[in-house]
């Protein structure tokens, strides 16, 4: 019973995608010069959803979700794996862009990537989480990476 119910509410998840201003004109400004991927602790069922709707499947390079890696963000197993399928563990090479300070820009720590966290509404980092960069509007990215 639980099964049947959990795997409708992940449909229906995947089915409500929110899009951040000026997000698709950063992805598609970048495509040209960067390699894109997805990192995602979410479901797969919403996830693959979500990506198809928005039309993000067909621009990043590939999408790593933690239900299909077998370990969420901020585990370094999970960077590993990614490392492993991209095919470069050049922490160098990579730039972890996310909202989550717990799991995008610790995970990134853990593993030596830059980080950049997208804070729209300006909250406080109150933790020992470094960060390199921090944009409140997703096209900031530009001015960090093209010039």
């Amino acid at each position: 019973m639980f099964h049947g119910f959990n795997q409708a509410y992940q449909i229906c998840l995947g089915n409500t995608a929110c899009y951040n201003t000026n997000a698709e004109e950063t992805v598609n400004a970048l495509k040209t010069k960067y390699k894109q991927y997805a990192a995602t602790n979410g479901t797969a069922t919403a996830q693959h959803i979500k990506l198809a709707k928005s039309g993000l499947d067909k621009i990043f390079e590939d999408v790593f979700i933690s239900e299909e890696i077998g370990f969420e963000k901020p585990s370094i197993d999970y960077y590993k794996k990614v490392f492993k399928k991209i095919g470069s563990d050049n922490s160098e090479e990579y730039l972890m862009i996310g909202d989550s300070l717990t799991s995008d820009m610790q995970g990134a720590n853990n593993v030596g990537i830059r980080t950049c966290w997208f804070n729209p509404n300006g909250k406080k980092n109150n933790t020992n989480v470094r960060i390199d960069y921090e944009i409140h509007d997703l096209k900031e990215i530009k001015d960090i990476l093209l010039n």
